[in-house]
């Protein structure tokens, strides 16, 4: 989808059947257009959470910090 259309923030769960977090992660590290990416997770932790950070997420969040944290990331990011 990136490759056909621009977004302005993307939101990455770091489980997922097919492609894990880290693994979209460090496909996108190959993409000319990333956007600003937010990791989410409601099962790997703040360890994970912080390491998806040093693989270029700009934000991280447990699902537990609920939609009202990830609007006010949202803002942050987006100016």
């Amino acid at each position: 989808m990136l490759a056909e259309q621009e977004f302005d923030l993307l939101v990455l769960d770091l489980s997922m059947p097919e492609l894990d977090g880290f693994e979209v992660l460090a496909r996108l590290k190959d993409h000319p257009k990333v956007p600003p990416v937010v990791v989410v997770s409601g099962a790997m932790g703040m360890t994970f959470l912080r390491a998806s950070e040093y693989l270029g997420a700009a934000a991280s969040m447990e699902k537990t910090d609920g939609p009202k944290m990830l609007v006010e990331i949202a803002r942050t990011l987006l100016g």
